[in-house]
């Protein structure tokens, strides 16, 4: 579960400083960065929570 929250961060960090070089002349381009950067604290909270609730012991 580890390398899988690695690989979605680096998932996510190439998705935005791709973004950042394809998007920077479009108009809206703040809003889209904003929404980028959202969704993918989101999704590394998402799979930080899933994580934490896989390691614990049931007895």
């Amino acid at each position: 579960m580890k390398h899988l929250l690695i690989y979605n961060a680096i998932i996510w960090a190439t998705v935005i400083l791709l973004s950042a070089i394809l998007f920077k002349d479009h108009e809206n381009y703040n809003i889209f960065f904003i929404v980028i950067i959202g969704l993918s604290t989101v999704s590394n909270g998402f799979l930080s929570k899933f994580k934490k609730t896989q390691n614990t012991c049931i007895k």
